[in-house]
């Protein structure tokens, strides 16, 4: 019967389809399957639920079946166990793995094996046949005999199969043999193999009551243990705190285990503090460890205090906890000051552009240049805090290595003592004689060296093993030695301060800046002192001096390092009078006198105090590099000074014409600008003709010291300029130049009026008058009857001591918050684009190069050994085979035909 106009939906009586649940859709699968009942039964089934959203792919095979499942929960329920099995499947053969792929072939071969025969449980078949893996061996990649991940066979169940075969066989032997003839019978061959069955499951009982046995022993093992720790940890508890008595404490009460804490954070806030900026020398070290344990003890007082005085009954303990917290947070701060030093530091530097360049090689991977370098930008800044983690730990590993460790003694040995007692009694032990520079190495302590390198003149019978130290240590307790010297001497020539045209050369170099270092007035070192530290030690900085040895020979060897030993006295000698920087002490005092003669000139006019900025910030890069000469480009001192860089080669231009700087080498590539800072020479007509009442006495001279008056000794610090100079506060459009000279120049204590600080900084009244409103209206100074003086939370021991957020705060009420981050990103923009195109360019120089053929060797493989640098072949002794494809023969005196 045909209905007219019946259209697609249900007749009378006929059962609808079921709309899809929430959170479900339908599939192509799905519907096509759909269609296939429609078209074979005439109508829709009898219930119809669509597959799960995401699942599609994988229970498409199984779709007529999940069709059947009626309940929203049982859906959900099945559901739940398909990612499940999707997620045991991934953690089984891996995450690369197609997981879908897997679980829909599994379903597939279940449905194949289902065939003709309904399925009436929808829900138990999905769960107990269709979803779960089968396999008989312990492998989790296995499923059905075959390897999931790579659909081969699975080698344990073939093993297993292998097995059961070799079960048959003998079985089958053993069958054959007892039969005469060689006939088989079925029924002994079925009896022998259940026996060989009977006793491999024998066998198998007796390994697991085995098993159960040693489980049982293992748990009443632990169960003791359990029972002995917990009686240990009780008798523990029951213990007193050693230092204040308070009983069942555990050994320690609770305050006085924070008291301890706060004492360990303050001892390594002082090694970190020492570790980044006091490995300069003593001097540093002693201001570092004075500093931070001020710094330190302060925090834990101050929270102390704010805890006491918010009222109410404060514990003793909350007391100790509360100073814990504040060592804890103070270390924190110190420790990321610490790293943010390391990583601004050559090496992380270094590391930034290296991986920089790496990760700019990959912008074909990202969809735009903008992207890639802000992805290159993001790893190389982690690379370069990483490496600032690694350069502390390092210094901290160093420092740490360096410090005598207190070692717990043994009970004494009295049979031993009074055993050696009687020995040296009857045989006195002998005096060591040396001979020879190489036998004096052993002994050279005994002449009044000190330090950790002390070694008794008569043996000494010991009754136990005495530790020797390591080179580190040994480097360490070194006497008469800087910081930079152990380093040279421990670790080399890392920096390339004295590379050479040659190895040889370098090594020259190296081995006499160490014999500067041990040659100072009053830490002089001895030949054998030497001796022992190049040759007889395995030192990075006297590799030359071993190999020299091994080339030339021992006798010969000593007269050069006696050689160079002399010239270096000679040259220290003869430099106290002559002003040659010899040390890092001559360097300071150098750059002091330097300073004070900055500090002591009045710099006026538009440019005078670009200027000033100029040599302050060529002053901080001096005393970073410990000497007048430094490096520096122009954008890096634009981004130091604050200004642009047109101001800044100006301002360079100006200065070397007033002699204040000179231009060692020029910038090439990559490679900054060398400048030398010096005071500049004054002639005697100069100062007559440029003479005026009120001018200042000359750089570096005190003048005629009259009768001050009250404000007249007024000066500039550079130190304070330097360190307001580059905030955004004191940007162009902000305070200015000026506003920071004035600050620089303010004293908490002693007041100046506007004439005096005019007079100070080379500005008319007018501008200063300006100048000093906006700094009192910003709160950066104070007025009070006619006098402006330096607010106190401005402070410090050395000065001016700038608040970064009350600046911060300024530049944003001015307008220039962020002009400083802009101008280093273009300039690193700026240095980036240049390190391009420079690539570029080399790299087309190379490739319109033509191709030269390859070098002639001359020196044959093998005749130098490359891991300890010895001359295997004798026949090359003497010869410099440092370039095997131009080996020379020394015979000038030149450096190389010395060193060899």
């Amino acid at each position: 019967m045909t209905v007219v106009d019946g259209g697609a939906g249900p007749l009378r009586g006929e059962k609808p389809d079921l709309l899809l649940a929430e959170g479900e859709s339908g599939s192509p699968a799905a519907e096509s399957t759909l269609q296939a009942w429609r078209d074979a039964s005439g109508g829709p089934p009898p219930v119809w639920a669509q597959v799960p959203r995401g699942l599609e792919r994988v229970l498409e095979p199984v779709a007529m079946v999940w069709g059947r499942l009626d309940r929203l929960t049982t859906r959900r329920y099945v559901t739940k166990v398909v990612r499940a099995r999707l997620g045991e499947i991934s953690g089984a053969c891996g995450p690369q793995v197609d997981a879908e792929r897997i679980l829909r072939e599994r379903l597939k071969r279940r449905l194949a094996e289902q065939g003709t025969v309904p399925v009436t449980d929808p829900v138990g078949w999905l769960v107990g046949r269709a979803l779960p893996r089968r396999a008989v061996c312990p492998d989790g990649r296995c499923d059905d005999g075959r390897r999931m991940d790579t659909r081969a066979d699975c080698a344990a169940c073939q093993m297993l199969v292998l097995d059961g075969r070799a079960l048959r066989s003998r079985a089958f032997a053993k069958a054959t043999t007892a039969l005469a003839g060689g006939r088989v019978d079925r029924p002994v061959f079925e009896a022998e193999l259940n026996a060989c069955w009977q006793r491999e499951a024998a066998t198998a009982a007796v390994r697991r009551e085995d098993a159960v046995r040693e489980r049982y022993a293992r748990e009443r093992v632990w169960a003791e243990q359990r029972a002995q720790r917990a009686a240990q940890e009780a008798a523990r508890r029951a213990l007193a705190c050693t230092v204040c008595g308070k009983p069942e404490t555990a050994g320690l009460c609770g305050r006085c285990r924070d008291e301890r804490r706060v004492e360990e954070l303050v001892a390594e806030a002082v090694d970190v503090a020492v570790a980044t900026w006091g490995m300069g020398g003593e001097a540093y070290r002693l201001y570092a460890v004075r500093r931070t344990e001020r710094v330190m003890r302060g925090a834990v007082d101050q929270a102390v205090t704010d805890l006491l005085a918010a009222g109410g009954g404060v514990f003793a303990e909350s007391v100790a906890l509360a100073a814990r917290l504040a060592a804890e947070l103070q270390l924190g701060a110190l420790q990321r000051r610490a790293v943010n030093h390391f990583a601004y530091q050559p090496s992380a530097q270094a590391e930034f552009e290296k991986v920089f360049a790496t990760e700019m090689r990959r912008s074909h991977l990202h969809d735009s240049v903008d992207e890639a370098r802000e992805a290159a930008e993001e790893a190389a800044e982690t690379a370069r805090f990483n490496t600032a983690h690694a350069l502390l730990d390092d210094r901290l590993r160093m420092l740490r290595a360096a410090r005598p460790t207190v070692e717990a003694d043994a009970g004494p040995d009295w049979y031993a003592q009074a055993a050696a007692e009687v020995r040296g009694l009857i045989r006195p032990a002998p005096t060591e004689r040396p001979t020879g520079l190489a036998g004096l190495a052993g002994g050279w302590q005994r002449a009044g060296g000190g330090g950790g390198m002390n070694r008794p003149a008569v043996r000494a019978v010991a009754h136990r093993p005495v530790r020797q130290p390591s080179l580190t240590e040994w480097v360490q307790g070194l006497p008469g030695l800087s910081g930079r010297a152990r380093r040279l001497l421990l670790e080399g020539d890392t920096e390339r301060r004295y590379a050479g045209r040659t190895a040889a050369d370098s090594g020259y170099r190296m081995t006499m800046a160490l014999a500067v270092a041990v040659s100072q007035p009053g830490r002089e070192w001895t030949l054998a002192q030497w001796w022992e530290a190049l040759v007889l030690r395995p030192t990075a900085g006297g590799a030359w001096a071993r190999s020299l040895r091994s080339r030339k020979g021992e006798r010969y060897a000593e007269g050069k390092l006696a050689g160079m030993l002399d010239k270096a006295r000679a040259f220290v000698g003869t430099s106290g009078t002559s002003g040659t920087i010899v040390c890092r002490a001559d360097a300071m005092l150098a750059i002091a006198r330097l300073r004070a003669a900055v500090e002591a000139v009045v710099w006026p006019g538009p440019g005078g105090g670009t200027d000033l900025k100029n040599l302050t910030a060529r002053l901080q890069l001096a005393e970073q590099a410990g000497g007048l000469e430094h490096e520096v480009s122009v954008r890096q001192l634009a981004e130091l000074m604050g200004c642009a860089r047109s101001t800044v080669e100006a301002s360079n231009a100006r200065l070397r014409t007033a002699r204040w700087l000179l231009l060692v080498t020029a910038g090439t590539g990559e490679h900054s600008s060398t400048w030398s800072l010096r005071i500049p020479p004054t002639e005697s007509e100069d100062q007559e003709s440029c003479a005026r009442p009120g001018h200042r006495p000359a750089p570096g001279e005190r003048g005629a010291e009259g009768v001050p008056d009250v404000h007249t000794g007024l000066e500039v610090s550079t130190r304070a300029l330097g360190a307001v100079m580059v905030a955004d506060a004191c940007h162009h459009y902000a305070h200015g130049t000026s506003g920071a000279r004035i600050l620089a120049a303010l004293d908490p204590l002693d007041g100046a009026d506007i004439a005096h600080l005019a007079a100070a900084t080379g500005l008319h009244r007018t501008t200063v008058r300006r100048r000093v409103d906006k700094l009192v209206q910003d709160g950066l100074a104070e007025e009070t009857d006619g006098l402006v003086y330096l607010p106190r939370h401005l402070a410090a021991d050395e000065g001016l001591r700038p608040d970064l957020d009350q600046l911060e705060h300024v530049a944003l009420a001015r307008g220039t918050a962020g002009l400083g981050d802009r101008r280093r990103k273009r300039h690193s923009d700026q240095r980036r684009s240049n390190r391009h195109w420079l690539t570029a360019r080399t790299q087309h120089a190379v490739e319109r190069r033509r191709s030269a053929r390859p070098p002639l060797r001359l020196v044959p493989e093998g005749v130098v050994d490359e891991s300890t640098g010895e001359l295997r072949d004798t026949a090359w002794r003497g010869w410099i085979i440092d370039d095997p494809y131009r080996p020379t023969w020394p015979d000038d005196g030149s450096p190389e035909a010395v060193c060899g």
